[in-house]
């Protein structure tokens, strides 16, 4: 019998993809005979300790610490209570889904020898800083060393992480090329296992029946954006680059779902397509479902993801994809093959990534044909490479290699 034991940070992954990650792994593993999963919640909104079983699930609650407890000492009391509920086993696998963590992990190899780690890497520090440019980041080393403090520091605690773990999960080819060239790792340990997702067939309605439901007229183009509404997320070059085409297609609705870090911001930069432009802000996973039915186009301008859940449901939407060559992104979507992909070029200046993808998305909306043609494809590529099962699979045979 393996013993997983999800390790997350609760507070973190109600804000990214982390919780979706760990929802779709339970699913993966929850109807295997051999295995049993508990998840351990860290920083979670319960005042005390306590443990937990729902659906045959283990959860272990940790309540936030204090403001100012010393770091190394929350980490051994989280350790103590692990050593008290969780004894040590050749059989016991600990996923860790959050950074930084090497303290904890130190703590747990002394206390559970026995046990095996692995390091899932869902988002790497350098990546923000440097828009998602990996030549940048690996031309920033210096003899090995980086000269920005900040990034150091965090580069070190990814290094200490990966050292610690016995294997390693990056999420995408993008990482595992990084993880090879610029952290000094032993040969075998990390392996590429992509996000999987798990969507059930009656979550399909038909698109007539939705756009009644929302009120889109059936002769509009609905370009469809999820996510947080940020510069990373090349949200503003998409505004920009919709603007650019808005005239020559009065019919496109360009749909923008998720937070908006500077409201007053985009507001403006809307304006004067804000007929042409709808922002919804956050909505539910069965408002989200209807706009996936309606939507003609799916576009991802990211400068970095790792394997973007957002570019999963498209895939299994059997959405047209236009899309960045971004970090990760570039992995997930291929011109020629799966999508159109809009070049972003110099990172520093956004103009002729701007340019780009205003000429992909108009000859997407210009061709029916081609909508219809790499729609199709998407929807072989997720089965092939991101339904559960393949996920499931690749997982079961970690487990075995360990």
């Amino acid at each position: 019998m393996k013993n997983i034991f999800i390790i997350n940070n609760y507070e973190l992954s109600l804000f990214n993809g982390i919780g979706t990650y760990i929802n779709q792994l339970i699913n993966c593993l929850e109807s295997e005979k051999n295995i049993a999963v508990s998840v351990v919640e860290l920083y979670s909104y319960y005042e005390y300790f306590h443990i937990e079983v729902v659906e045959g699930i283990t959860h272990f609650y940790f309540p936030r610490f204090e403001i100012g407890v010393d770091y190394e000492r929350v980490n051994i009391v989280i350790n103590t209570f692990l050593s008290l509920y969780i004894p040590d086993s050749k059989d016991n696998i600990f996923f860790f889904n959050y950074c930084p963590a090497s303290s904890l992990m130190e703590k747990l190899k002394k206390t559970h020898p026995l046990s095996k780690q692995l390091y899932i890497i869902h988002n790497m520090g350098w990546c923000a800083p440097f828009n998602g440019d990996e030549k940048e980041f690996e031309a920033s080393f210096n003899k090995g060393n980086i000269s920005d403090k900040h990034i150091a520091m965090v580069y070190e605690e990814e290094l200490r992480m990966c050292t610690l773990a016995d294997k390693i999960v990056c999420l995408c080819d993008d990482t595992f090329h990084v993880l090879g060239t610029c952290y000094p790792l032993s040969a075998g340990k990390v392996v590429c296992i992509n996000n999987g997702l798990d969507i059930p067939h009656n979550n399909f309605k038909k698109k007539e029946f939705s756009r009644k439901r929302l009120g889109i007229p059936n002769d509009n183009i609905i370009i469809l954006y999820v996510g947080k509404i940020t510069k990373l997320k090349g949200a503003q070059v998409l505004i920009d680059a919709f603007k650019n085409i808005a005239n020559s297609f009065p019919k496109c609705i360009l749909v923008m779902i998720g937070s908006i870090i500077n409201e007053n911001e985009i507001l403006k930069q809307i304006f004067p397509f804000s007929s042409q432009i709808l922002l919804t802000g956050n909505l539910n996973k069965e408002e989200v479902s209807l706009w996936y039915d309606v939507a003609d186009i799916g576009v991802i301008p990211s400068y970095t993801e790792q394997c973007s859940y957002v570019g999963l449901e498209m895939l299994s939407h059997g959405l047209p994809v236009v899309s960045s060559d971004g970090y990760g992104i570039k992995n997930m979507f291929r011109e020629g093959e799966n999508g159109l992909v809009a070049h972003i070029s110099d990172r520093k200046s956004p103009n002729e990534f701007v340019n780009n993808l205003a000429k992909k998305m108009e000859e997407i909306i210009k061709s029916y044909e081609l909508r219809e043609y790499i729609g199709n494809i998407n929807k072989k590529v997720f089965e092939q490479l991101y339904s559960l099962n393949v996920m499931k699979e690749k997982y079961l045979h970690l487990f075995e290699s360990l």
